[in-house]
């Protein structure tokens, strides 16, 4: 993927955006996007989701990958060797180190997710589970696995130490060709079996999917659309700054964020035409993303079916997590100055421990609680809510108004000056106070914090910068 690999830079944009893509689908897209779509505005939802994917999430996106390809390493050297010489050149390597930590509590999360569908294919493959089975009491039972559980992360993690070795020799795009394009022919063969119901689930489909319910979306459900449009395509983990690392510099990384975040949206949509065909009338938000899974779904589809989604869970989880354990070996590696095999073995015991750490917190650590919530819940709260969102805003800090001009232009090479301009501003304005806006708004949520003081926040930390910008440019 680069020198340190001795693979030379990609080219090509189907190859670059099969990369992104491993890393951009997720949980969110199986399962997120679908139940929010349904439940909350339809078309109306999607066309909101449509626009903060365009004027806030994309910007930020290209932008990580614009800073990947000028650095040429991991996120963490990457900004050590892009903030020398700027302002408050030492608090801006902290964002690189925020990117990894959000990445390994993010992988450490999605273990215990690969793990009970891991278990959960496995017995629907060997017909223990059939749709007559309580699957709250399996659920339970799978839960209280805290041995079994253990091995299936540790096959979770020595399956992925094998994918980074052989990424190490013939590069990671092959890999993840093969786990994307596993996905999402998972995706089209579970909407082909689904669309064997009558007529009237499939039009039940079609209304709650796409269906036009602008009334549903409230302000708490927009400042969610926001968010998940900003997570869901994998921004702030380091997978897409190793994405642009990856890039050769004629690249044009536009196109690839546009394609993307098409295959993105469409993988989304693809699962929400699956769920919606079902029997989800008693679907509501009071099934936390588990109990969804794991404990409703299971009863209403068949057998096939079910063992395609939960497949797709295993590959998502799979192609998800290689890129930012890549990022992580990377970094440990330059940073400790170590081979790779031992900053691979070093990353994954990490990762492998807090996993492990996770799933006891759904038996014998459950009373170990942070602000009234579990380990495994706080893995979340931390990388999804705090991290991600603060590392995305800082890399748009940087690129809008810390980086020239000439060299963010320089990156990007657009065929019109208008483009470049629409995305500049966009990503100073727009992507700054909508994802900061989201991130004290989850500090509000999490610990109890005014937002009406957080907006005020943001308005003076957007000022503070627009200030200094001015201020350091009319000092020249």
């Amino acid at each position: 993927m680069s020198s340190e690999t001795g693979n030379t830079p990609i080219k090509s944009l189907w190859l670059l955006t099969v990369l992104g893509l491993g890393a951009a689908l997720g949980y969110s897209n199986l399962l997120d996007f679908p139940v929010m779509i349904g439940l909350h505005g339809g078309s109306a939802y999607l066309l909101v989701f449509f626009l903060c994917q365009m004027f806030i999430a994309l910007p930020v996106m290209l932008s990580e990958m614009f800073l990947g390809r000028r650095s040429r390493a991991d996120a963490l050297t990457g900004w050590q060797e892009l903030s020398v010489g700027r302002v408050v050149a030492r608090s801006w390597r902290f964002v690189g180190l925020a990117m990894l930590v959000a990445g390994l509590l993010t992988i450490a999360a999605y273990s215990v997710l690969f793990s009970w569908s891991a278990l959960y294919l496995d017995a629907f493959w060997a017909g223990t589970l059939t749709q007559e089975t309580d699957f709250t009491r399996y659920f339970m039972s799978v839960m209280h696995q805290t041995d079994l559980i253990g091995l299936v992360q540790l096959g979770f993690f020595g399956l992925l130490s094998v994918l980074l070795l052989i990424g190490f020799r013939f590069g990671l795009v092959p890999v993840m060709l093969v786990m994307v394009a596993s996905v999402l022919l998972a995706l089209i063969s579970g909407v082909y079996m689904v669309t064997g119901l009558d007529g009237d689930a499939i039009s039940e489909a079609i209304t709650r999917v796409f269906g036009w319910r602008p009334e549903q979306i409230t302000k708490p459900i927009f400042f969610k659309i926001v968010n998940q449009a900003f997570f869901s395509l994998g921004i702030g983990v380091g997978a897409l700054w190793l994405t642009g690392a990856a890039a050769h510099a004629k690249a044009s990384l536009g196109k690839v964020v546009l394609l993307i975040m098409a295959f993105d949206l469409a993988a989304s949509l693809l699962a929400a035409m699956t769920l919606w065909q079902l029997d989800l009338d008693a679907l509501s938000e009071r099934w936390s993303f588990a109990e969804l899974l794991f404990q409703q779904l299971p009863r209403l589809m068949d057998n096939d079916s079910i063992m395609l989604f939960f497949g797709a869970m295993v590959l998502t989880g799979l192609a998800s997590t290689l890129l930012i354990l890549e990022n992580l070996v990377r970094a440990v590696s330059a940073r400790l100055e170590i081979g790779r095999l031992p900053a691979i073995l070093l990353v994954v015991v990490i990762a492998l421990g807090l996993g492990v750490a996770g799933q006891m917190s759904f038996n014998r650590w459950q009373y170990v609680m942070w602000y009234g919530r579990s380990i495994y819940d706080n893995y979340v709260m931390i990388s999804s809510d705090l991290l991600v969102p603060l590392s995305g805003a800082m890399v748009a800090i940087f690129v809008g108004w810390v980086m020239r001009s000439a060299d963010a232009r320089d990156e990007w090479q657009p065929t019109r000056v208008w483009r470049f301009w629409a995305w500049r501003w966009s990503l100073r304005i727009v992507s700054i106070v909508a994802i900061l806006l989201v991130f004290f708004g989850a500090l509000e949520q999490q610990f109890g914090l005014h937002f009406q003081q957080a907006a005020w926040a943001v308005i003076l930390v957007v000022l503070a910068i627009i200030s200094l910008r001015l201020v350091r440019n009319f000092s020249r």
